[in-house]
């Protein structure tokens, strides 16, 4: 067991009357406590940084089991490269929590307490996704300048209402590193609008084309919306993300801009120029 790297989702229930202490399927063992336990965990400390600072991106942390039931799911896996590692373990795990749910009751796994790689015999594994942006200076007006948003987007009461639903995804989609739900969340906030009432994704071109003032043909073109679209469709309907590990940051990068951007317009505010960079040949 040593030489292997272990991945856990930890979950907190009380709907346990009995069960045994361990079940192993290899990978995968399934651990029924009440604990005290503690767990070493690796903690990534920042995933934004900003320019010309040094900052701590990861260090080791405890984790506290004190007051289960606790269900504990470990996969371990030989793989060495972070990603392949995850995905292995994460699909193993995923696969065992959705038995067992089936066999009893998804309301077990209601409650997860945490869900990542354990440190065990000083064996480290962890990925993170870390930004580096510019610092922000917050305005005094502000006030003012939310007053201003707020009566914008409240005048067609449609758009209104798909903006707050917008704006909630939005929320959803900044806590999650790159990935499946990262792209489900963002690619949402655009079928919720400009993508209204269709399932055309031609509403996008034509909508961000007007804020960049450009033809929709070129919007379509240089920002990638097609190769998105079929992203979208390869992920729903084949069960995969198609995007390379290597191109996973220039992707969401220029997905998130663009839905920004259309939240900017539905505020009010103008456009940017965020987008400017994809439109020179050098940046698509």
């Amino acid at each position: 067991m040593g030489s292997h790297f272990k991945f856990a989702a930890i979950y907190q229930t009380s709907l346990l009357e009995r069960a045994p202490r361990k079940v192993v399927c290899d990978p995968v063992k399934i651990e029924f406590f009440k604990g005290p336990r503690v767990l070493d965990v690796p903690l990534q400390v920042s995933r934004i940084t900003p320019f010309g600072r040094e900052a701590p991106i990861a260090g080791s942390g405890k984790l506290a089991l004190n007051d289960g039931p606790f269900i504990s799911i470990t996969v371990r896996t030989d793989e060495s490269d972070p990603f392949k590692a995850k995905r292995f373990c994460e699909d193993q795990l995923d696969s065992a929590l959705a038995q067992l749910a089936v066999i009893y009751d998804p309301a077990l796994f209601s409650e997860q307490i945490y869900r990542g790689w354990l440190l065990e015999e000083k064996k480290w594994i962890m990925e993170a996704w870390v930004q580096r942006k510019n610092p922000i200076a917050v305005s005094s007006d502000l006030a003012d300048a939310l007053s201003e948003m707020r009566k914008s987007v409240s005048q067609v009461p449609e758009l209104h209402v798909r903006f707050l639903l917008m704006s909630r995804f939005l929320a959803k989609s900044l806590l999650v590193s790159p990935g499946e739900e990262k792209f489900l969340y963002l690619w949402t906030m655009l079928e919720i609008f400009p993508m209204k009432d269709t399932s055309n994704i031609a509403p996008i071109s034509d909508y961000v084309g007007t804020l960049v003032n450009r033809p929709p043909a070129e919007v379509k073109e240089k920002l990638g919306i097609g190769r998105l679209y079929g992203s979208r469709c390869t992920f729903v309907h084949d069960g995969r993300l198609d995007i390379p590990l290597s191109d996973l940051g220039l992707v969401f990068g220029r997905l998130e801009l663009i839905c920004i951007e259309v939240l900017r317009s539905l505020c009010g505010l103008p456009y940017s120029g965020s987008l400017e960079n994809y439109f020179d040949a050098k940046g698509t």
